[in-house]
Protein backbone atom coordinates (compact mmCIF):
# COMPACT_ATOMS: atom_id res chain seq x y z
CA UNK A 1 0.00 0.00 0.00
CA UNK A 2 1.35 3.53 -0.89
CA UNK A 3 2.09 6.14 1.61
CA UNK A 4 0.52 9.47 1.83
CA UNK A 5 4.25 10.66 0.85
CA UNK A 6 4.52 8.50 -2.16
CA UNK A 7 0.75 9.23 -3.47
CA UNK A 8 1.51 12.73 -3.38
CA UNK A 9 4.80 12.05 -5.15
CA UNK A 10 2.49 10.10 -8.05
CA UNK A 11 -0.28 12.79 -8.39
CA UNK A 12 2.36 15.73 -9.23
CA UNK A 13 4.63 13.85 -11.35
CA UNK A 14 1.96 12.54 -13.12
CA UNK A 15 0.69 15.48 -13.09
CA UNK A 16 3.64 16.71 -14.59
CA UNK A 17 4.22 14.58 -17.16
CA UNK A 18 0.35 14.71 -18.00
CA UNK A 19 0.75 18.35 -18.71
CA UNK A 20 4.14 18.71 -20.32
CA UNK A 21 2.60 19.19 -23.76
CA UNK A 22 0.34 21.82 -22.54
CA UNK A 23 2.66 23.91 -20.48
CA UNK A 24 5.43 23.54 -23.46
CA UNK A 25 2.50 24.99 -25.58
CA UNK A 26 2.31 28.05 -23.65
CA UNK A 27 5.40 28.20 -23.21
CA UNK A 28 7.88 26.56 -26.01
CA UNK A 29 11.31 27.44 -24.17
CA UNK A 30 12.89 23.99 -22.41
CA UNK A 31 10.97 22.97 -19.61
CA UNK A 32 14.13 22.22 -16.60
CA UNK A 33 17.34 23.04 -16.66
CA UNK A 34 19.11 20.21 -18.55
CA UNK A 35 16.69 17.34 -18.40
CA UNK A 36 17.28 17.28 -14.69
CA UNK A 37 13.56 18.30 -14.24
CA UNK A 38 12.63 15.59 -16.16
CA UNK A 39 14.51 13.26 -14.75
CA UNK A 40 13.62 14.16 -11.32
CA UNK A 41 10.21 13.71 -11.83
CA UNK A 42 10.27 10.60 -14.04
CA UNK A 43 12.42 8.91 -10.71
CA UNK A 44 9.56 10.38 -8.48
CA UNK A 45 7.11 8.33 -10.37
CA UNK A 46 9.43 5.01 -10.56
CA UNK A 47 10.42 5.43 -7.37
CA UNK A 48 6.97 5.49 -5.60
CA UNK A 49 5.22 2.85 -7.62
CA UNK A 50 7.86 0.31 -7.88
CA UNK A 51 7.41 -3.17 -6.06
CA UNK A 52 11.15 -3.99 -4.67
CA UNK A 53 10.90 -7.44 -6.90
CA UNK A 54 9.61 -6.01 -10.14
CA UNK A 55 11.17 -5.54 -13.33
CA UNK A 56 11.59 -2.35 -15.09
CA UNK A 57 9.22 -4.66 -17.89
CA UNK A 58 6.78 -5.37 -15.16
CA UNK A 59 6.81 -1.93 -13.63
CA UNK A 60 6.21 -0.07 -16.71
CA UNK A 61 3.18 -1.82 -18.57
CA UNK A 62 0.20 -1.17 -16.84
CA UNK A 63 0.50 2.48 -16.63
CA UNK A 64 0.80 5.53 -19.17
CA UNK A 65 2.75 7.53 -16.44
CA UNK A 66 4.69 4.89 -15.59
CA UNK A 67 5.20 4.30 -19.61
CA UNK A 68 5.64 8.05 -19.72
CA UNK A 69 8.15 8.42 -16.85
CA UNK A 70 10.05 4.99 -18.17
CA UNK A 71 10.69 6.90 -21.85
CA UNK A 72 12.13 9.82 -20.11
CA UNK A 73 14.61 7.73 -17.87
CA UNK A 74 15.98 5.71 -21.04
CA UNK A 75 16.60 8.84 -23.22
CA UNK A 76 17.21 11.60 -20.93
CA UNK A 77 18.40 10.11 -17.37
CA UNK A 78 21.64 8.08 -16.41
CA UNK A 79 20.03 4.89 -16.34
CA UNK A 80 22.25 3.04 -14.01
CA UNK A 81 21.93 5.18 -11.14
CA UNK A 82 18.06 6.00 -11.97
CA UNK A 83 16.69 2.49 -12.44
CA UNK A 84 18.56 1.75 -8.95
CA UNK A 85 15.77 3.20 -7.10
CA UNK A 86 13.86 -0.44 -8.16
CA UNK A 87 16.07 -2.64 -6.04
CA UNK A 88 16.38 -0.17 -3.14
CA UNK A 89 16.33 -2.14 0.32
CA UNK A 90 13.27 -2.94 2.73
CA UNK A 91 15.24 -0.96 5.22
CA UNK A 92 15.28 2.32 3.10
CA UNK A 93 11.78 1.82 1.71
CA UNK A 94 10.11 1.03 5.39
CA UNK A 95 12.01 4.85 6.76
CA UNK A 96 10.46 6.53 3.41
CA UNK A 97 6.88 5.07 4.31
CA UNK A 98 7.54 6.26 7.93
CA UNK A 99 8.70 9.75 6.77
CA UNK A 100 5.88 9.69 4.60
CA UNK A 101 3.40 9.17 6.65
CA UNK A 102 4.39 11.02 10.34
CA UNK A 103 7.15 13.50 9.39
CA UNK A 104 5.96 15.19 6.18
CA UNK A 105 5.29 18.71 7.20
CA UNK A 106 2.41 19.15 4.88
CA UNK A 107 0.78 16.64 7.68
CA UNK A 108 -0.55 18.86 10.58
CA UNK A 109 -2.21 16.09 12.85
CA UNK A 110 0.81 13.92 12.90
CA UNK A 111 4.15 14.66 14.77
CA UNK A 112 6.38 16.29 11.97
CA UNK A 113 9.88 16.43 13.68
CA UNK A 114 9.90 13.72 16.44
CA UNK A 115 13.13 11.69 17.63
CA UNK A 116 11.84 8.63 15.44
CA UNK A 117 11.56 11.30 12.16
CA UNK A 118 15.03 12.21 13.03
CA UNK A 119 15.81 8.53 12.85
CA UNK A 120 14.05 7.73 9.95
CA UNK A 121 15.61 10.14 8.29
CA UNK A 122 19.51 9.16 8.93
CA UNK A 123 18.00 5.44 7.72
CA UNK A 124 17.34 7.13 4.30
CA UNK A 125 20.16 8.96 4.04
CA UNK A 126 22.56 5.51 5.02
CA UNK A 127 20.65 2.98 2.88
CA UNK A 128 18.44 4.58 0.57
CA UNK A 129 19.77 5.47 -3.15
CA UNK A 130 20.18 9.36 -3.89
CA UNK A 131 18.56 9.48 -6.80
CA UNK A 132 15.59 7.80 -4.92
CA UNK A 133 15.55 10.35 -2.27
CA UNK A 134 18.19 13.26 -2.82
CA UNK A 135 20.27 14.37 -0.12
CA UNK A 136 18.31 17.80 -1.11
CA UNK A 137 15.30 16.58 0.09
CA UNK A 138 16.50 15.36 3.11
CA UNK A 139 18.44 18.37 4.28
CA UNK A 140 15.14 19.91 3.52
CA UNK A 141 13.53 17.72 6.57
CA UNK A 142 16.10 18.34 8.99
CA UNK A 143 16.14 22.38 7.74
CA UNK A 144 12.40 22.28 7.93
CA UNK A 145 12.59 20.78 11.50
CA UNK A 146 15.40 22.63 12.55
CA UNK A 147 13.45 25.91 11.88
CA UNK A 148 10.15 24.70 13.55
CA UNK A 149 9.06 23.67 9.55
CA UNK A 150 6.57 26.15 7.52
CA UNK A 151 6.21 29.93 8.42
CA UNK A 152 2.72 31.26 7.89
CA UNK A 153 0.75 34.13 8.17
CA UNK A 154 -3.21 34.22 9.09
CA UNK A 155 -6.48 36.30 9.33
CA UNK A 156 -5.83 40.21 10.37
CA UNK A 157 -2.83 39.09 9.91
CA UNK A 158 -0.95 36.96 12.41
CA UNK A 159 2.97 36.13 12.11
CA UNK A 160 3.92 32.29 12.69
CA UNK A 161 7.74 32.65 12.34
CA UNK A 162 10.36 29.97 12.08
CA UNK A 163 11.74 28.66 15.44
CA UNK A 164 8.29 29.10 17.28
CA UNK A 165 7.74 32.48 17.26
CA UNK A 166 4.79 34.98 16.57
CA UNK A 167 4.05 38.81 16.09
CA UNK A 168 1.34 40.30 13.85
CA UNK A 169 1.44 42.84 11.17
CA UNK A 170 -0.98 45.55 10.32
CA UNK A 171 0.61 46.95 7.28
CA UNK A 172 -0.80 49.65 5.37
CA UNK A 173 -4.41 49.55 3.50
CA UNK A 174 -4.02 48.73 -0.24
CA UNK A 175 -0.27 48.62 0.03
CA UNK A 176 1.71 45.91 -1.02
CA UNK A 177 4.81 44.34 1.47
CA UNK A 178 7.79 42.07 1.01
CA UNK A 179 7.00 39.06 2.66
CA UNK A 180 9.91 36.48 1.78
CA UNK A 181 12.86 37.64 -0.16
CA UNK A 182 15.45 35.67 -1.09
CA UNK A 183 18.07 35.11 -4.21
CA UNK A 184 15.47 35.13 -7.52
CA UNK A 185 12.73 34.90 -5.62
CA UNK A 186 10.00 37.35 -4.05
CA UNK A 187 6.71 36.67 -2.72
CA UNK A 188 4.64 39.74 -1.82
CA UNK A 189 1.01 40.47 -0.68
CA UNK A 190 -1.49 43.53 -0.27
CA UNK A 191 -3.23 44.41 2.46
CA UNK A 192 -6.62 45.75 2.63
CA UNK A 193 -8.40 47.08 5.91
CA UNK A 194 -11.10 45.14 7.41
CA UNK A 195 -13.57 44.55 9.95
CA UNK A 196 -13.08 41.45 11.54
CA UNK A 197 -16.67 40.87 13.97
CA UNK A 198 -16.71 38.24 16.64
CA UNK A 199 -19.54 37.65 19.07
CA UNK A 200 -19.81 41.02 21.37
CA UNK A 201 -16.45 42.62 19.50
CA UNK A 202 -15.34 44.70 16.50
CA UNK A 203 -12.36 44.49 15.31
CA UNK A 204 -10.78 46.92 12.66
CA UNK A 205 -8.06 45.46 11.28
CA UNK A 206 -6.18 44.33 8.03
CA UNK A 207 -6.34 41.23 6.09
CA UNK A 208 -4.15 40.14 2.91
CA UNK A 209 -5.84 40.48 -0.23
CA UNK A 210 -3.57 39.17 -2.84
CA UNK A 211 -0.49 37.40 -2.94
CA UNK A 212 2.11 38.08 -5.69
CA UNK A 213 5.37 35.84 -7.02
CA UNK A 214 8.21 37.16 -9.11
CA UNK A 215 10.90 34.36 -9.54
CA UNK A 216 14.02 34.50 -11.79
CA UNK A 217 13.82 30.47 -13.73
CA UNK A 218 16.64 28.62 -13.95
CA UNK A 219 17.10 29.87 -17.45
CA UNK A 220 16.90 33.47 -16.34
CA UNK A 221 12.88 34.07 -17.58
CA UNK A 222 11.57 36.10 -15.38
CA UNK A 223 7.65 34.73 -14.22
CA UNK A 224 5.39 36.66 -12.06
CA UNK A 225 2.27 34.96 -10.62
CA UNK A 226 -0.41 37.12 -9.00
CA UNK A 227 -3.84 35.62 -7.14
CA UNK A 228 -6.63 38.03 -6.06
CA UNK A 229 -8.92 36.64 -3.21
CA UNK A 230 -11.86 37.97 -5.35
CA UNK A 231 -10.83 35.71 -8.57
CA UNK A 232 -13.23 33.70 -9.56
CA UNK A 233 -10.82 32.15 -12.11
CA UNK A 234 -8.00 30.94 -10.69
CA UNK A 235 -4.34 32.81 -10.42
CA UNK A 236 -2.26 34.31 -14.15
CA UNK A 237 1.22 33.96 -14.59
CA UNK A 238 2.89 35.41 -17.43
CA UNK A 239 6.72 35.71 -18.71
CA UNK A 240 8.15 38.31 -18.71
CA UNK A 241 8.42 39.41 -22.69
CA UNK A 242 6.09 37.35 -23.23
CA UNK A 243 2.29 38.17 -25.39
CA UNK A 244 -0.09 36.60 -23.01
CA UNK A 245 -0.90 35.70 -19.45
CA UNK A 246 -1.25 31.57 -18.43
CA UNK A 247 -4.14 30.47 -16.84
CA UNK A 248 -3.43 28.18 -13.69
CA UNK A 249 -7.23 26.56 -12.45
CA UNK A 250 -7.78 24.27 -10.07
CA UNK A 251 -7.42 21.07 -11.40
CA UNK A 252 -5.65 22.17 -14.28
CA UNK A 253 -2.40 20.29 -14.73
CA UNK A 254 0.90 22.16 -13.33
CA UNK A 255 1.96 24.96 -15.47
CA UNK A 256 5.85 24.32 -15.21
CA UNK A 257 8.32 27.11 -16.22
CA UNK A 258 11.98 25.71 -16.46
CA UNK A 259 12.65 25.21 -12.77
CA UNK A 260 9.13 26.53 -11.72
CA UNK A 261 6.03 24.39 -11.20
CA UNK A 262 2.67 26.52 -11.17
CA UNK A 263 -0.39 24.83 -9.70
CA UNK A 264 -3.90 25.18 -8.14
CA UNK A 265 -5.72 23.16 -5.97
CA UNK A 266 -9.15 24.02 -4.47
CA UNK A 267 -8.39 27.77 -3.38
CA UNK A 268 -4.73 27.32 -2.65
CA UNK A 269 -2.64 28.27 -5.16
CA UNK A 270 1.10 26.93 -4.74
CA UNK A 271 4.59 28.45 -6.34
CA UNK A 272 7.63 25.38 -6.14
CA UNK A 273 10.73 26.60 -6.99
CA UNK A 274 12.41 22.88 -7.66
CA UNK A 275 14.21 22.29 -4.50
CA UNK A 276 14.50 25.71 -3.15
CA UNK A 277 10.77 27.04 -1.63
CA UNK A 278 6.97 26.42 -2.12
CA UNK A 279 5.42 29.19 -1.49
CA UNK A 280 1.11 28.97 -1.47
CA UNK A 281 -1.81 31.76 -1.06
CA UNK A 282 -4.81 30.11 0.20
CA UNK A 283 -8.35 32.26 0.14
CA UNK A 284 -10.45 31.08 2.89
CA UNK A 285 -13.85 32.75 4.61
CA UNK A 286 -13.22 35.13 7.35
CA UNK A 287 -12.75 33.18 10.90
CA UNK A 288 -16.38 33.24 12.47
CA UNK A 289 -18.16 33.15 9.03
CA UNK A 290 -21.67 33.75 10.40
CA UNK A 291 -20.76 37.00 11.54
CA UNK A 292 -18.40 37.71 8.86
CA UNK A 293 -20.78 36.73 5.95
CA UNK A 294 -19.04 36.55 1.94
CA UNK A 295 -16.09 37.73 3.84
CA UNK A 296 -12.77 36.36 2.50
CA UNK A 297 -8.91 36.35 2.41
CA UNK A 298 -5.53 35.18 2.01
CA UNK A 299 -3.48 33.10 4.22
CA UNK A 300 0.00 32.33 3.09
CA UNK A 301 2.66 29.77 3.91
CA UNK A 302 6.42 29.65 2.94
CA UNK A 303 8.44 26.18 3.63
CA UNK A 304 12.22 26.10 2.26
CA UNK A 305 13.03 23.12 0.54
CA UNK A 306 16.40 23.32 1.66
CA UNK A 307 18.33 24.03 4.31
CA UNK A 308 17.67 28.46 3.54
CA UNK A 309 18.98 29.61 7.01
CA UNK A 310 22.85 28.53 5.61
CA UNK A 311 22.65 29.89 2.60
CA UNK A 312 25.29 32.15 0.92
CA UNK A 313 22.17 34.57 0.01
CA UNK A 314 20.22 34.81 3.60
CA UNK A 315 16.33 35.32 2.69
CA UNK A 316 15.06 38.26 4.17
CA UNK A 317 11.57 40.13 4.51
CA UNK A 318 8.67 40.45 7.19
CA UNK A 319 8.51 36.51 7.51
CA UNK A 320 12.17 35.39 5.44
CA UNK A 321 14.28 37.07 7.65
CA UNK A 322 13.15 34.93 10.62
CA UNK A 323 15.28 31.88 8.76
CA UNK A 324 18.50 33.29 10.56
CA UNK A 325 20.43 30.13 10.86
CA UNK A 326 19.98 29.80 15.25
CA UNK A 327 17.54 27.97 17.38
CA UNK A 328 16.19 31.35 18.55
CA UNK A 329 12.56 32.57 18.06
CA UNK A 330 11.95 36.65 18.01
CA UNK A 331 8.69 37.52 18.85
CA UNK A 332 7.23 41.05 17.91
CA UNK A 333 4.42 43.17 18.81
CA UNK A 334 1.12 41.78 18.99
CA UNK A 335 -2.10 43.29 19.30
CA UNK A 336 -3.72 41.63 22.38
CA UNK A 337 -6.59 44.42 23.33
CA UNK A 338 -9.81 42.72 24.11
CA UNK A 339 -12.52 45.42 24.36
CA UNK A 340 -15.48 45.45 22.62
CA UNK A 341 -14.23 47.69 19.82
CA UNK A 342 -10.56 47.73 19.01
CA UNK A 343 -8.29 48.92 15.92
CA UNK A 344 -5.04 46.83 15.27
CA UNK A 345 -1.53 48.33 15.31
CA UNK A 346 1.10 46.07 15.74
CA UNK A 347 3.74 45.95 13.23
CA UNK A 348 6.07 42.97 13.87
CA UNK A 349 8.27 45.29 16.18
CA UNK A 350 10.96 43.45 18.12
CA UNK A 351 10.71 40.58 15.58
CA UNK A 352 12.05 42.66 12.42
CA UNK A 353 15.12 44.46 11.60
CA UNK A 354 14.46 48.18 10.70
CA UNK A 355 11.19 49.99 10.40
CA UNK A 356 7.93 48.45 8.85
CA UNK A 357 8.20 51.15 6.37
CA UNK A 358 10.91 49.43 5.26
CA UNK A 359 9.66 46.61 3.61
CA UNK A 360 6.79 48.41 1.50
CA UNK A 361 7.23 47.76 -1.70
CA UNK A 362 6.59 50.59 -4.97
CA UNK A 363 4.47 47.67 -6.68
CA UNK A 364 3.35 44.97 -6.40
CA UNK A 365 5.75 43.11 -8.12
CA UNK A 366 8.63 45.18 -7.10
CA UNK A 367 12.05 42.89 -5.90
CA UNK A 368 13.55 45.90 -4.47
CA UNK A 369 13.39 47.36 -1.09
CA UNK A 370 15.90 48.20 1.69
CA UNK A 371 16.31 44.51 2.02
CA UNK A 372 16.40 42.95 -0.88
CA UNK A 373 17.97 39.44 -1.88
CA UNK A 374 16.43 39.18 -5.02
CA UNK A 375 19.56 39.73 -7.28
CA UNK A 376 22.03 39.76 -4.43
CA UNK A 377 25.10 37.42 -4.86
CA UNK A 378 25.97 37.45 -1.18
CA UNK A 379 24.37 38.81 2.01
CA UNK A 380 24.50 37.26 6.06
CA UNK A 381 21.16 36.26 7.66
CA UNK A 382 19.97 39.54 10.12
CA UNK A 383 21.33 40.43 13.23
CA UNK A 384 19.25 38.73 16.20
CA UNK A 385 20.90 40.52 18.82
CA UNK A 386 19.98 43.79 17.38
CA UNK A 387 15.80 43.01 17.73
CA UNK A 388 14.16 44.27 20.48
CA UNK A 389 11.43 41.51 20.61
CA UNK A 390 11.38 38.90 23.13
CA UNK A 391 14.11 36.02 22.77
CA UNK A 392 13.51 32.37 23.16
CA UNK A 393 14.91 28.52 22.65
CA UNK A 394 13.23 26.53 20.33
CA UNK A 395 12.91 23.21 20.80
CA UNK A 396 11.65 21.14 17.75
CA UNK A 397 10.77 17.72 19.56
CA UNK A 398 7.97 19.51 21.45
CA UNK A 399 6.05 19.94 18.23
CA UNK A 400 3.33 17.72 18.16
CA UNK A 401 -0.10 17.37 17.04
CA UNK A 402 0.28 20.62 15.06
CA UNK A 403 0.26 22.93 17.45
CA UNK A 404 3.27 25.34 17.78
CA UNK A 405 6.00 24.31 21.11
CA UNK A 406 5.74 28.04 22.16
CA UNK A 407 1.93 28.54 22.43
CA UNK A 408 -0.24 30.69 21.03
CA UNK A 409 -1.61 33.93 23.06
CA UNK A 410 -4.76 35.66 22.46
CA UNK A 411 -4.45 37.27 19.57
CA UNK A 412 -6.28 40.71 18.47
CA UNK A 413 -8.98 38.90 16.19
CA UNK A 414 -9.22 35.21 17.36
CA UNK A 415 -9.20 33.34 20.39
CA UNK A 416 -6.75 30.77 21.52
CA UNK A 417 -8.75 27.92 20.39
CA UNK A 418 -9.87 29.15 17.20
CA UNK A 419 -6.25 30.30 16.30
CA UNK A 420 -5.32 26.50 17.11
CA UNK A 421 -7.24 25.09 14.25
CA UNK A 422 -6.44 27.88 11.53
Amino acid sequence: MLSCFQARLILVAGLFLAGLTTSRAQDPGPVGDGDELQCFLAVLVLSASCPEEATITELCAPSTPCNDAFQIVATACDQPETLAVCTAGPGCLEAIDFVGENCDPETPSEVTCSDECVEAVATVQATCDGQLVPDEEVSALVAFCATGGAVKARNDPHLHLAHGARADFRGEHNKTFAVLSAKDVAFNVKFLESDFRWNKRIVHGTKMSAAYWVIRTSSGKLVKIEYEHASKSGALAQIEGGNSSIAVRSGAPAVVIDNVLISMSGKTVTVTVLRKWRLSATVAPFPFGSLNRKKVLININIEPLYDAAHDAVAPHGIIGQSFDGDDVGVDGKRDLARAEETTTEAQAEGAIEGNWRDYLLSSNFATDFKYSRFDATSAAPRDVSSLTGEKHAYKPASVANGKEAHGDFVGSSDSEDEEMLL
